[in-house]
């Protein structure tokens, strides 16, 4: 009987080990088990970013495409018009007009250029390259000025620049195009004035314009 007593205690203590030993490894393999499970969720993860990634970009893609198509056909349906108002300025006799009235077929006559620049490299007619050189701000901000003045009416225009010659490096007419676009910007919102300053801030060159328009409303600023 002690015998036959000690040898069941013994298969009971094997079968409590089994057990243990069946139960670490279950533990085990669902360990593994989640791990493998926790990686594939990360790659998921992963890959879900980079396919919103990849869908916003096509999306801008596609916007991109569409713009561009718009823009093909605005600039084919500009070109007419634009060369219409620049033969019949070219054409109008200025003898004995007087002086405020010249000035203002010079400006028609620049202007028309520049739009018509601009639609040849709507249409991809033009690659223009940016042409590097010293630019004198002052001289190019008073000049961008000058163009846009005939268009403001009641609005009221002021310039501020520096006495100092304010010298950067830069492409002449980009610059122009993008002063002369920022102030008509300026006089369709303004009410009643605009402001431009021109200042050197150490090594940077600050070109400020402002208006007392309504500015951009909180629902359209994004």
């Amino acid at each position: 009987a002690p015998a036959w007593a000690d040898l069941s205690e013994l298969f009971a203590l094997n079968l409590v080990g089994w057990a243990f030993g069946l139960m670490a490894g279950f533990h085990r393999a669902r360990s593994r088990e989640a791990e493998r499970l926790t990686r594939d969720l990360g790659s998921a993860n992963a890959e879900l970013a980079e396919l919103v990634v990849l869908r916003e970009r096509l999306a801008r893609i596609e916007k991109l495409e569409s713009v561009n198509r718009l823009a093909g056909g605005v600039a084919h349906e500009l070109r007419n018009p634009l060369a219409a108002i620049k033969a019949t300025v070219q054409v109008t006799p200025r003898e004995g007009l007087p002086e405020p009235v010249l000035e203002a077929f010079h400006v028609i006559e620049e202007e028309v250029g520049r739009a018509d620049a601009a639609v040849k490299s709507l249409l991809g007619q033009s690659r223009r390259r940016p042409v590097r050189g010293r630019v004198v701000l002052a001289e190019l901000v008073a000049e961008a000025a000058g163009l846009v003045r005939p268009r403001l009416g009641e609005v009221a225009l002021s310039v501020e620049a520096p006495a100092e010659r304010c010298l950067v490096e830069g492409d002449t007419d980009a610059l122009r195009q993008a002063l002369v676009n920022l102030l008509v910007n300026a006089a369709e919102a303004a009410a009643s004035r605009i402001e431009v300053a021109l200042a050197a801030e150490g090594e940077r060159a600050i070109i400020r314009i402002s208006d007392d328009g309504p500015g951009v409303s909180e629902a359209d600023q994004k």
